[in-house]
């Protein structure tokens, strides 16, 4: 039975076959795991822990990302869930 090829829109007997033979880089994608989406990244990025970084205070006063909420000690130069450079003028803390 002839089948159409995604790729090429052709009518080929043994479309595995022409896959391999004619797009190989698409016939290697298909063994390979999809890109998460970025709805599974942005659930991963809440769920992870980041590792504290060197000099960040432990105790103290705890902060708020003005836009991903998250919450880290220390005034870092950059918010350590989605990486909004962060403005310190006018914080006393």
């Amino acid at each position: 039975m002839a089948k159409v090829c995604p790729q090429c829109q052709k009518v080929v007997k043994d479309l595995p076959a022409h896959l391999k033979r004619m797009h190989p880089a698409t016939s290697k994608a298909k063994n390979e795991p999809k890109p998460p989406s970025e709805n599974e990244l942005e659930k991963e990025l809440e769920t992870l822990e980041l590792p504290e970084q060197p000099g960040a205070e432990t105790k103290g006063t705890l902060y708020q990302c003005v836009d991903c909420s998250a919450q880290f000690r220390g005034k870092q130069g950059t918010c350590p869930k989605c990486g909004t450079t962060l403005d310190w003028g006018g914080i006393d803390g």
